[in-house]
């Protein structure tokens, strides 16, 4: 969610999510810091800006294109 949130603000996103501002919060979540409502509120925290943020983009999917994208990439994870 929190990769999404970015790529619907910026138009991209960081692969290695510890170089973000999520990244020391998904770190002491990991290392027991967080009760699991904290973390639920913030999963609901970031569920919600995702939708407003998917309503307010004009985007539309390209089907053909991501299955197309989606097809190479299994090939190639595939492929020895």
């Amino acid at each position: 969610l929190y990769n999404l949130c970015e790529l619907l603000r910026s138009g991209s996103f960081h692969i290695r999510i510890t170089d973000t501002s999520a990244g020391e919060r998904l770190a002491r979540i990991k290392n027991g810091q967080y009760r699991l409502g904290d973390v639920m509120d913030w999963g609901e925290e970031l569920t919600a800006q995702a939708e407003q943020l998917i309503a307010a983009c004009g985007n539309e999917p390209d089907l053909p294109r991501i299955n197309e994208f989606l097809v190479a990439i299994r090939r190639a994870f595939l492929t020895p």
